[in-house]
């Protein structure tokens, strides 16, 4: 996290978020797989020949307290005969969250569209700018008459042709 005298981002209090609403998650699907472990019922959850309602019974006896979200969860990994997975689905679950998973949003404003270049070229430079986890978004706002508008978080590009003359106006007054 930041050091406490400078101001947290979106992108931090998302990936706070994301942390906070995990955890219950993660401890509980922790908390089951041990008792899987304890108890030696994998052979009965991965059994295909198994009926659906009694590996659900023996999910159910495994894990009492547990949300309706996380039991629904372990059901559908026990009907198809997955329960063996859920040390990796842990794994894989534990490495997502310790790591910023937030998506940043560029939003990327022409007024006319732009070709397959050139949009390669937009993404090449951002992604050098602001990193590998972006997501693009394209719109077309024939107002700012040429170049292009770029907001990526609470960054902003403008070389619009709109401000550009906005500019050039304010400075001739």
């Amino acid at each position: 996290m930041r050091e406490l005298n400078k101001k947290a981002s979106p992108v931090d209090y998302a990936q706070a978020i994301l942390q906070i609403a995990a955890e219950p998650w993660l401890g509980d699907l922790k908390l089951f797989a041990q008792r899987v472990h304890q108890q030696e019922v994998l052979r009965l959850l991965n059994d295909p020949l198994v009926e659906p309602e009694k590996k659900q019974e023996a999910v159910r006896e495994l894990a009492p307290g547990l949300p309706t979200k996380v039991l629904n969860f372990l059901f559908i990994l026990a009907a198809n005969g997955q329960i063996g997975l859920l040390d990796d689905v842990i794994a894989e679950y534990e490495h997502r969250i310790s790591t910023k998973t937030v998506v940043k949003t560029a939003t990327i404003k022409s007024a006319i569209p732009l070709s397959v270049e050139e949009r390669e070229n937009v993404c090449q430079f951002l992604i050098q700018r602001f990193g590998n986890d972006l997501d693009f978004q394209y719109v077309v706002d024939p107002a700012i008459l040429g170049g292009l508008v770029i907001r990526v978080g609470d960054q902003v590009i403008d070389g619009s042709i709109a401000t550009k003359l906005a500019l050039l106006k304010e400075r001739l007054s």
